[in-house]
């Protein structure tokens, strides 16, 4: 006759092995859980840094392209920031051969997002970026080198390049520096990487 035997199979997880890897399992969800909120706020300055500097990019290009302003005319463009009120907004505007800084209206209004904001003004790398509180960028047409006034229309001479600090609560700052030929850079500083 045939016999049958029952043979007990050693193939598989013991409960041992399993409660081990899903202890594993957790450890590594809670690390990248804890530093999910500090990527997702590097990645929102990261976002809102390139959106100034599109902004930026924006006066540029109408100033070159020929856009035509509301008042008809085809001028020069410029970006109006300060470091005073209002600090979230930064403001694009249509300049004329003999008023070359914002003195309104604008032509568009941008909001900086994020809970980030206008922290300080550089010139020239310069690291005491309190000094400044205003600056227009502005793009003279028929030429692609920038213009940079202070918020009273005067000219700021020997400027290669002005850095616009964008920062938030956790002072996670960005830079975004326009050079004089017109080169716009993002960066983040040295000491946050």
């Amino acid at each position: 006759m045939l016999s049958f035997s029952k043979k007990l199979s050693s193939a598989g997880f013991s409960l041992v092995e399993m409660m081990t890897v899903i202890a594993i399992f957790f450890i590594i969800t809670a690390v990248i859980l804890a530093n999910l909120p500090d990527f997702q706020n590097k990645t929102s300055m990261d976002l809102v840094a390139q959106d100034v500097a599109l902004g930026i990019r924006t006066a540029q290009v109408y100033s070159t392209a020929t856009r035509r302003a509301s008042s008809g005319d085809f001028p020069s463009y410029g970006a109006y920031f300060t470091s005073d009120d209002p600090v979230d907004k930064f403001y694009l505007y249509a300049g004329d051969g003999s008023s070359s800084h914002f003195t309104g209206p604008y032509e568009q209004a941008f909001s900086i997002n994020g809970k980030a904001y206008v922290y300080g003004i550089c010139i020239n790398n310069d690291t005491n970026c309190s000094s400044q509180k205003s600056i227009n960028i502005f793009f003279e047409r028929p030429k692609t080198e920038v213009q940079f006034f202070d918020g009273d229309g005067n000219t700021i001479n020997g400027t290669s390049n002005v850095t616009i600090v964008l920062s938030n609560k956790a002072r996670d700052d960005r830079y975004i520096t326009i050079y004089k030929n017109g080169q716009i850079e993002v960066s983040r500083p040295q000491s946050n990487p």
